[in-house]
């Protein structure tokens, strides 16, 4: 999955657009992004006229839960990741001392075969 055209390529609502359409996992990002700030600016707008307040919180405690879910769900995967990278991480520290004790072992033995 590569990308036929880079972000620094965008310049204007044209080029976003056929971006999206080449790359459509990143549409569903973009429309839920452009989806949630739409969301909090009406419901401050709304907030700020006096327009039902008590609906106001209602409807931004629904949002941020189903964005916290949205958020939950699409970040598992990196979360996954950064515990095998930790689990690699471990693993390389125990090898670079290993290496370590070998080489000064391998070191010992030229230094007895030399003598």
């Amino acid at each position: 999955f590569i990308p036929k055209e880079k972000c620094t390529d965008i310049r204007g609502c044209g080029d976003l657009y056929i971006y999206l359409k080449q790359n459509p996992r990143t549409f569903v990002a973009t429309i839920t992004f452009v989806t949630s700030l739409t969301a909090v600016l009406a419901l401050g707008v709304s907030y700020a006229i006096g327009f039902h307040p008590n609906s106001c919180f209602f409807v931004a405690g629904a949002a941020g839960i189903v964005s916290n879910l949205y958020g939950f769900c699409h970040f598992r995967t990196l979360l996954n990741l950064k515990k095998e990278v930790d689990v690699y991480s471990t693993n390389n520290k125990k090898f670079a001392e290993e290496n370590s004790l070998l080489s000064k072992e391998v070191n010992r033995f030229s230094q007895a075969k030399d003598e």
